[in-house]
């Protein structure tokens, strides 16, 4: 199972909900938005505050595959992971779509 709260994603066994990994956002005023995305290999996450990112995690390593400015809403399909941010004013969005990082 996965959680986040604030600016930290927490991982528990489902069998015992013991804790088994977590991963804390490194900017001074970022949080976790949304949901994060699961899919069989990676976790996505989008970060608002400053800075606000897209983070790629490896479920298997827990580390970071990629990161990029800007996070906000997440979907993944269709073989691409898309996000619609709000870097500079709260009523411009951009859309931005990269290829997922799916075997």
């Amino acid at each position: 199972m996965v959680y986040s709260v604030s600016g930290q994603l927490n991982t528990y066994d489902l069998s015992n909900g013991n804790p088994l990994w977590s991963f804390t956002v490194s900017g001074w005023d970022e949080t976790l938005t949304w949901n994060p995305i699961v899919t069989q290999n990676y976790i996505y996450l989008a970060s608002s505050g400053r800075p606000n990112k897209t983070y790629v995690l490896d479920r298997t390593t827990h580390e970071v595959v990629w990161e990029t400015d800007g996070g906000s809403y997440l979907t993944v399909a269709n073989g691409y992971l898309y996000t619609i941010t709000s870097p500079d004013f709260p009523f411009t969005r951009t859309l931005r779509a990269f290829q997922a990082q799916e075997p």
